[in-house]
């Protein structure tokens, strides 16, 4: 039987090892491969100012006042109260993102590129910026002491240590999930100690932990639940399996926490795991031995003078677009009694 002579007219003799194949043009779906949507947990947790202008704003700031019994025919003078302020500031430069694109790329390829990129410069001030403010609550835990003479509950003493059974090589074991439930109960203790609403607690853990926690069973979030579920009273959630414990994300594709003791636990791959010893004093430290900070929102201000801006520069002498996205923020403790960080030992 004899073999037919094709002609193989997909090969390049111009190769030196031409295979049948090698002028067959690729086929694009169409789609960009990027990245997906992280999940970006602090900014709507924590005290959050826009300003139109200016660089700083400052946060007036009292603690309680005495009562006294009133003997007859005395007159009221009135009662001292304490009062300072904590001067909020941005950062002194705006953190940037840029791309440039050459007109001849763009054309030649098969989906948006601009569109694509531009999305994704956006994605990672958005980051960037979650980054920045667990860097700053993690700071604002440890801060041992207050500027001035008062009463301000800031005691090194009051602050949960670092614990050893907080595997920082683990995070995700049971003993560590176990550990950190010790540790919210602890904490929880404390901020009622300190009068710190029980509304607007929160906190918010490194991945292995928050899946360390799934592992022991427990519920997501009973208040978020009746969200998701259209009202009614408040059941303990189902995960996919039918079984009893929390599960990942809602109906509308949001976070659901997990309850410990009342206070919502989220999970965010943007808590700091390093030893920051660049950029801005006030997100740097060594966060080696962080698993996660549980807080109120009033621990810390955080100021935003320009959200996230785009801007499109034509480049006619090099043929090319050139984009920056842009955004200039600055954040600092406040009431630092009310962040506490979840570490284990340094």
């Amino acid at each position: 039987m004899s073999t037919s002579n094709l002609i193989r007219f997909g090969s390049n003799l111009a190769l030196a090892s031409p295979t049948p194949s090698d002028m067959w043009l690729p086929i694009y779906g169409g789609e960009v491969i990027t990245a997906f949507q992280e999940y970006n947990q602090f900014l709507d947790k924590v005290n959050y100012k826009s300003i139109a202008s200016g660089t700083t704003m400052k946060f007036p700031a009292t603690w309680k006042i005495g009562s006294e019994y009133h003997e007859a025919g005395t007159e009221l003078l009135g009662l001292d109260v304490e009062t300072k302020e904590y001067t909020i500031a941005l950062d002194d430069r705006p953190l940037v993102a840029h791309f440039e694109v050459d007109d001849i790329d763009v054309a030649m390829s098969h989906f948006d590129v601009r569109n694509e990129l531009a999305a994704e410069v956006g994605r990672e001030l958005g980051r960037q910026m979650d980054r920045k403010i667990a860097a700053l609550l993690i700071n604002a835990a440890r801060v041992t002491a207050d500027s001035g003479t008062n009463s301000f509950p800031i005691g090194g003493n009051d602050k949960v240590a670092a614990d050893a059974d907080l595997d920082e090589t683990d995070w995700g074991s049971e003993k560590s999930a176990a550990t950190f439930i010790e540790n919210i109960t602890k904490i929880s203790k404390q901020m009622d100690k300190f009068d710190v609403p029980a509304t607007e607690r929160c906190a918010v853990v490194n991945v292995d932990l928050y899946y360390g926690l799934r592992s022991l069973g427990l519920p997501y979030w009973s208040t978020q639940l009746q969200n998701v579920s259209g009202g009614g009273s408040a059941v303990w959630g189902r995960n996919d399996t039918g079984a009893a414990g929390p599960r990942i994300q809602d109906t509308q594709g949001y976070q659901v926490p997990i309850d410990v003791l009342g206070i919502p636990v989220y999970c965010s791959n943007h808590i700091p795991s390093t030893n920051i010893t660049t950029g801005p004093t006030k997100y740097q430290g060594n966060f080696s031995y962080t698993g996660g900070v549980v807080f109120h929102k009033q621990a810390i201000g955080v100021l935003q003078l320009m959200g996230v801006q785009t801007e499109k520069f034509r480049d006619v002498r090099r043929q090319s677009d050139f984009m920056v996205s842009k955004m200039l923020m600055g954040g600092g403790a406040l009431r630092p009694y009310c962040a506490y960080e979840i570490r284990g030992t340094a």
